[in-house]
């Protein structure tokens, strides 16, 4: 008999990396909210795709789908016309904090409340 993937504990090289990334973020989103900076968006969005992909590759779909959507964010505050205004900002931040609850939990087997995510998707 064979579990599904998300039914394995996260590997810990995707722990460490996943850490990592989530740091970078933080740095990222504290300075985002000082100054915004379409420079700041571009990484954070590069930050979002690695952790998305590194999720994807251990079999963490709660974790990559919400990078995924936190990235789409990120994509949109690419364009011109975009404004990071406080709703946004709440946002993202929500989807942050959802993601440190995922990866704190060791598992995604459990549904998180991550409205932000729902609204982002």
């Amino acid at each position: 008999m064979t579990s599904e993937p998300s039914a394995q504990p996260i590997p810990p090289y995707f722990l460490q990396e996943a850490a990592d990334l989530l740091q970078q973020l933080d740095e990222g989103l504290q300075k985002l909210r000082q100054n915004f900076d379409i420079h700041q968006v571009h990484g954070l969005m590069r930050v979002a795709h690695t952790l998305k992909g590194a999720a994807a590759s251990v079999g963490r779909d709660a974790i990559k789908t919400t990078t995924h959507a936190l990235e789409d964010v990120f994509r949109a505050l690419c364009t011109p016309e975009a404004q990071m205004t406080a709703e946004v900002e709440r946002l993202i931040f929500e989807a942050y904090d959802c993601l440190k609850l995922l990866l704190e939990a060791g598992t995604d087997r459990g549904k998180q409340d991550c409205n932000s995510m729902k609204l982002m998707c």
